[in-house]
């Protein structure tokens, strides 16, 4: 089993990054597999209205899909890997 926490505040060490490590840190002790993910440590872009390629994979049949990549040259994929990846 992994865990990941996803923490959104732009300040690298706030409350939320707190409260994600010590519930990450629990989970550690029960034997879980444990990833924090800060976004402010990532390179993200606006969307630009396009056809949701960066989700095409998770919501999509793969065979009609499987080949589009999103536009946006940033790392949204990398996150979508970390989090969905046991979605696809």
């Amino acid at each position: 089993m992994k865990a990941t926490a996803l923490v959104f505040s732009a300040r690298k060490k706030a409350n939320c990054y707190d409260f994600a490590r010590t519930m990450l840190d629990e989970m550690e002790k029960e034997g879980v597999e444990t990833e924090l993910i800060r976004l402010c440590d990532y390179s993200i872009k606006p969307c630009q209205n396009c056809d949701y390629e960066c989700l095409a994979r998770i919501d999509r049949p793969a065979s009609n899909k499987e080949h589009e990549k999103c536009p946006m040259r940033d790392d949204v994929e990398s996150i979508w890997r970390k989090v969905w990846l046991f979605f696809i």
